[in-house]
C-alpha cells in the first residue's frame, strides 16, 4: 500500500487553520472575539517523562557514540520550550497499528494517523488511499515513546496503556517519535478569534542569523560551550545595528515596543543574541530559548561520492536531526504562532502609517505596514536545511553546496496561507569586508 504523503512537510498549513479534518469552526458567529492566549491551566509544563525511556540512539554502533554534537539524544528535544495552537498539525501520514486485545492478536491495520496539538487521531483508510472513518484519538498530553526496532515504537500514554506503532522506514519512525515527544511536553494555546492578527494583507518575516566567529575545539562537545571571540562579539554588534535600523525604518519597533528574539541556547548563540540587543534599547529585545534550533547534521551535505564519511554521518544520527529540524519548520515557519500573541501591537498613527507608505510602499508590495516580524540566532546547517525546505528542494545531497558566514542573515516569508519564500540568503553587507569569516 502506498504510504500518504505528510503534508506538513510538503504543504505547510498557516498556524491558525485547522487540518481538513477538523470538525471545529473557530470562526463561527457568537464566539467571543478576543479571547485569552494563555495556556491551558491543565497543560503547565511538567517533569519530563522522555529521559528515561526515549533513547533511539541505543541502536547506534559504538563508533558513532564518539561525536557527541550530533548524537540523538533526549536532551535535544527535552524542554524543548515548544508552544503550538491546540489545532496545528505536528504530524500526518500512515503507520501500522499493531497491539493485543485480550487473548486474540491483532493484524497489523494500517491506519492514517494525525497529531494535532496534543490529540493523536487515527483513520481508516479508503479504496483511493484517502482519510476514511475516524477510528479513535488519544490524548498524548505526558506521553513518552520507546523505539523497539528500526521500524516500530511503543507510545506510552498516561494512564498506563501502551500502543505499538509501526513505520514504513527509519526516517518515518524519527518523525513520528520526535514529533510525539515534542508535542507530549507542548504548551498548548488555543486559537485566537482575532481575525486581524491572521489578515492576508500581513506578511510574516523570519529573519536567521547565524552566530558569530567563536572558540570552536576538536571535541564536538566541548563546542556547545565555545564563546564567541573577539571578531564574533564585533560581528554580532555590527548585525545587531543593522536589524535594529531595519527595524526601525519599518516602525516595527514602534508597533512592537517588546521584541522576541529566538536562539538555540548553545553559548555562541545566546551570546550572539545579547550582542545583538547592545543596539537596542534597554529591555526592547526578549530573548527566548528554542532547542529545536540547535546545530544539526541533516543528512548527506554533499552527493555520495569519492569523500571520506565523517562520524556523524551515520543513520542514526542523520534521520534524528533531521526529524527535530522538520519540528522546528512546521512550529516556526508558520504565518502566526503562539509566541506571536504575547507581544501587543500598537497602533501606528496616520502620519507614520503615511510615513511608511511614502518610504516603502512604492519601492515594494512585500513590505507592508503591519507585517509581523520574527528572529532566529541559530547555526549554518540548520539555515541552509532549511533554505532548502522553503525552495522545495530535498535537502540530503543539497545543503552542504552553500556556503555561509558567522552572522549573514537570511530571510524567509510566509503569506496568509502558509506558503513560504526566500527573500535573501547570507546577507554580509552589514559587516566589514575584515570581519568576514566562515569556520
Amino acid at each position: 500500500m502506498a504510504a500518504v504523503p505528510m503534508s506538513p512537510d510538503d504543504a505547510p498549513r498557516p498556524s491558525h487553520l485547522n487540518s481538513r479534518l477538523s470538525t471545529s469552526d473557530h470562526y463561527s458567529t457568537g464566539l467571543d472575539a478576543t479571547p485569552s492566549p494563555g495556556f491551558r491551566a491543565s497543560q503547565a509544563p511538567r517533569q519530563s517523562m522522555m529521559a528515561s525511556v526515549m533513547r533511539p540512539s541505543s541502536m547506534m554502533r559504538p563508533s558513532v557514540v564518539t561525536d557527541l554534537s550530533n548524537n540523538f539524544s533526549e536532551a535535544k528535544i527535552h524542554d524543548a520550550h515548544a508552544q503550538v495552537f491546540a489545532s496545528d498539525v505536528l504530524m500526518e501520514g500512515e503507520l501500522t497499528k499493531k497491539g493485543e486485545s485480550g487473548l486474540q492478536t491483532w493484524k497489523n491495520v494500517s491506519r492514517i494517523f494525525v497529531l494535532r496539538g496534543q490529540e493523536l487521531s487515527y483513520y481508516t483508510i479508503d479504496s483511493k488511499q484517502r482519510y476514511g472513518a475516524l477510528k479513535g484519538t488519544w490524548n498524548i498530553a505526558g506521553a513518552s515513546v520507546e523505539r523497539l526496532d528500526n521500524s516500530s515504537f511503543t507510545l506510552k500514554l498516561p494512564n498506563g496503556s501502551s500502543r505499538s506503532l509501526g513505520a514504513p522506514n527509519v526516517q518515518t519512525l524519527m518523525d513520528w517519535m520526535t514529533a510525539i515527544a515534542v508535542g507530549a511536553e507542548a504548551h498548548i494555546v488555543e486559537p485566537t478569534m482575532d481575525l486581524s492578527l491572521v489578515d492576508q494583507s500581513r506578511t510574516t518575516h523570519v529573519i536567521l542569523v547565524r552566530h558569530g566567529h567563536y572558540a570552536n575545539s576538536q571535541t564536538p562537545s566541548v563546542d556547545l560551550h565555545g564563546p564567541l571571540t573577539d571578531l564574533g562579539v564585533q560581528q554580532a554588534r555590527a548585525t545587531g545595528r543593522f536589524l535594529h535600523d531595519y527595524l526601525s525604518q519599518r516602525l516595527v519597533l514602534k508597533r512592537f515596543p517588546k521584541f522576541p528574539v529566538y536562539h538555540s541556547g548553545i553559548r555562541r548563540a545566546v551570546e550572539t543574541a545579547e550582542r545583538l540587543g547592545d543596539a537596542f534599547p534597554p529591555g526592547s529585545l526578549q530573548l527566548r530559548e528554542n532547542k529545536l534550533f540547535r546545530e544539526a547534521w541533516p543528512g548527506n551535505p554533499l552527493p555520495k561520492g569519492n569523500r571520506q564519511q565523517l562520524a556523524r554521518e551515520k543513520l542514526d544520527n542523520m534521520v534524528a536531526d533531521c526529524a527535530r529540524l522538520k519540528m522546528a519548520y512546521r512550529t516556526m515557519f508558520r504565518h502566526l504562532i503562539p509566541e506571536d500573541l504575547e507581544f501587543p501591537e500598537h497602533e501606528l498613527s496616520e502620519e507614520q502609517k503615511q510615513h511608511f507608505a511614502r518610504t516603502f510602499t512604492v519601492r515594494s508590495t512585500q513590505t507592508r505596514v503591519n507585517d509581523r516580524f520574527r528572529i532566529v540566532v541559530c547555526h549554518a546547517n540548520i539555515i541552509r536545511w532549511f533554505v532548502c525546505k522553503a525552495l522545495g528542494v530535498d535537502p540530503d545531497g543539497t545543503w552542504g553546496r552553500m556556503r555561509y558566514n558567522h552572522c549573514g542573515i537570511t530571510a524567509l516569508e510566509i503569506d496568509s496561507v502558509g506558503n513560504v519564500q526566500l527573500a535573501y540568503m547570507n546577507q554580509t553587507g552589514h559587516l566589514e569586508t575584515t570581519q568576514l569569516s566562515e569556520v
